[in-house]
């Protein structure tokens, strides 16, 4: 919970951040869902798996002005 004050970019590794913000770059191209999904070590010096979808969200004007994603992880044992 003491994490709940942070903004996304703070709180990410850098390479997540960037691969997050290819995804997006590459979903908004797209125009449709795109898998990012990869490793990272975490602050406790793990290995974490992670798999997410970046998703363009479409207004009335079907122009993209946003995007959804879902995303899980598991942490290596």
């Amino acid at each position: 919970m003491e994490r709940l004050s942070e903004t996304l970019e703070s709180s990410l590794p850098l390479e997540l951040r960037k691969r997050f913000a290819e995804g997006c770059q590459r979903s908004l191209k797209k125009g449709g869902p795109v898998p990012v999904e990869g490793s990272y070590r975490n602050e406790a010096d793990r290995d974490v798996l992670f798999r997410c979808v970046m998703i363009p969200v479409r207004a009335i004007n079907d122009a993209a002005d946003s995007i959804n994603s879902v995303y899980s992880l598991r942490i290596a044992s």
